[in-house]
């Protein structure tokens, strides 16, 4: 039986937090994404200052991240991944399958949503799989 590194994964899920605050901020995605959500900066200002509500938040998507990046170790061990390259493309089929799918489908049925939100939310996701593959591949 493998041994999990609970490090690695702890690790993998601060760097999918960190991808995630560089590709929602204003260097990158941050405002076409705030004009998809129909948000202005004002909105992000109280959204900030409730910081009891954004503590919930984002614990919960850490909780999120740390139980992905578990699941990844336990599919890296499964299916014998060693390698930065056998893990970006298990995560390219994973996130094919299964992420990119499940979203597309909710952006078709939530008419509230556009067609740049899914784009920047569904490959938000591919490059947060992606640099917690790599990160986990360099400490597991």
């Amino acid at each position: 039986m493998e041994q999990i590194n609970f490090f690695a994964i702890f690790g993998a899920a601060v760097v999918s937090m960190i991808v995630g605050f560089a590709w929602y901020s204003k260097t990158f995605f941050g405002k076409p994404w705030m004009a998809a959500m129909h948000l202005s900066e004002s909105d992000l200002m109280r959204m900030k200052n409730e910081k009891e509500k954004m503590s919930v938040t984002y614990g919960m998507s850490f909780l999120s991240a740390i139980v992905t990046a578990f699941v990844m170790t336990k599919l890296f061990y499964m299916l014998g991944v060693t390698s930065t390259g056998g893990a970006l493309e298990l995560v390219l089929w994973f996130w094919l399958g299964f992420v990119a799918t499940t979203q597309f489908t909710a952006h078709l049925f939530d008419h509230k949503s556009n067609t740049q939100l899914f784009i920047i939310n569904t490959f938000h996701q591919l490059a947060s799989l992606a640099a917690m593959a790599i990160a986990l591949i360099y400490w597991l």
